[in-house]
């Protein structure tokens, strides 16, 4: 799905990420680390909102990306407006946007979303609206940044739910580290370099082992 071959990136005279080489072909992958590790960048190059400063990244799907603030993206007045904002731009007809629209919010049981505007929505709610544009918009693979940060426990794994069955690979990077059970891979970073990948819960048990070690 992703191929990256020595990614060194930089930005504002700082290097962030260096010699980054691996290929994501799983399922769920999940991408932890320390706070200023790269996380973020890596995901902002995989949908090609930045660039490498050298070596190639190859991959030839599209992406969406959920930030953990959803209102640095939602952009529209209305839910409706937003769920078509992406349709409408390539210039679909209306008639199978609206029912493209009405066959995914009755699928997810979300028909109530409809008729909000977006100002009135709550954190999970926004959240939802964010999931389901990318859904609308049929990306090949979404892309989480800490998009649960926000939410209380029991809506962390409501989303986890969701997010799960969906049917798109999906990138997700977090803190929070139990949201991770069940993932196929998981890609840490440490210090803008790749400290280790492999499955869950052993690279997950690596990094609590290593950020105990450091206090």
């Amino acid at each position: 799905m992703v191929t990256f071959e020595h990614v060194y990136f930089e930005k504002d005279k700082s290097l962030i990420l260096k010699d980054i080489n691996f290929f994501i072909k799983n399922k769920h992958t999940g991408v932890i680390g320390s706070n200023g590790s790269g996380k973020s960048s890596l995901l902002r190059l995989i949908k090609k909102i930045e660039k490498p400063s050298s070596g190639k990244l190859y991959t030839d799907h599209s992406y969406s990306l959920i930030f953990q603030n959803p209102d640095h993206q939602i952009l529209c007045p209305t839910v409706k407006d937003e769920l078509c904002f992406g349709q409408i731009e390539m210039g679909n007809p209306i008639d199978i946007i609206n029912s493209k629209l009405n066959q995914l919010l009755s699928k997810y049981q979300v028909n109530y979303l409809l008729n909000k505007t977006t100002h009135e929505l709550s954190e999970g709610e926004k959240q939802l609206v964010c999931i389901l544009s990318a859904l609308m918009d049929e990306s090949d693979i979404i892309l989480f940044d800490e998009p649960f940060s926000s939410l209380d426990l029991k809506n962390q794994k409501k989303f986890m739910k969701l997010i799960l069955k969906l049917p798109q690979p999906i990138i997700m990077a977090t803190h929070q580290l139990d949201l991770l059970e069940g993932f196929d891979e998981v890609i840490w970073l440490e210090n803008g370099q790749i400290k280790s990948i492999g499955p869950a819960d052993k690279t997950v048990n690596q990094y609590r082992k290593y950020v105990i070690g450091k206090k």
